[in-house]
């Protein structure tokens, strides 16, 4: 494999997973440049010449080629001491008298969804903490400022650990997707094939950071 790939990875899920995968394909083909871009914007692939994008949740319609990879899966979480001092939420309706973590995005509703059975509950999460980054809402919840939902590849080494609880068993919130996605066009470059059979290899199917589902579960 030579030639160059040029390849957009979200900031978070990509420093945590995506760049030892990238310097694993470097290995296998010494002949093949890399050149990743990690943000949490998502780029124009074709505007700005991208041969693909690692893109997480729910893809809106567009004249892209995606290929699905793995679920991504979500939790409420808040830590230990937080809960001791506010108690803790056994219902969605119940988070309008807590602190919501907030995620700030351009592209989102800035709304919480939780399934009760076949039912989407909303909620529009109330609190005085908000960033447009995964990890630093993650350091907020390990540092009892809130309640945050948050994905499981952040979460769930923080549930191991103890240093966050999970919430609302019963509420989970809808799932998302890690999709590769590539402007359109047969047949597809073999660097883009490559890099899409290398990202099944590791996260297809049910992926590692969801080992144990149990964890956002009720015993």
């Amino acid at each position: 494999m030579i030639g160059l790939l040029r390849v957009a990875v979200p900031l978070s899920f990509g420093l945590r997973y995506v760049a030892p995968l990238l310097a694993e394909l470097a290995s296998r083909h010494p002949r093949l440049r890399i050149d990743a871009a990690y943000a949490e914007r998502s780029v124009e692939l074709v505007a700005e010449r991208f041969d693909a994008a690692i893109r997480l949740g729910r893809l809106r319609d567009s004249s892209l080629v995606a290929r699905r990879i793995a679920p991504i899966r979500f939790a409420a979480v808040a830590s230990p001491g937080y809960l001791a001092r506010h108690g803790r939420p056994e219902t969605p309706g119940d988070l309008a008298r807590h602190e919501a973590l907030i995620r700030t995005s351009p592209s989102g509703s800035g709304l919480w969804q939780f399934r009760d059975g076949q039912r989407l509950v909303t909620v529009r999460p109330e609190g005085r903490f908000m960033a447009d980054n995964g990890e630093a809402l993650l350091q907020a919840a390990i540092a009892g400022l809130g309640v945050a939902v948050m994905p499981t590849f952040l979460v769930s080494p923080s549930l191991e650990s103890g240093a966050l609880v999970p919430l609302l068993p019963d509420y989970p919130p809808p799932e998302a997707g890690l999709f590769l996605v590539r402007p359109p066009g047969t047949p597809v470059p073999g660097k883009v094939r490559t890099l899409t059979d290398l990202l099944l290899e590791r996260f297809g199917g049910e992926p590692a950071w969801d080992a144990g589902r149990t964890l956002a579960r009720r015993p």
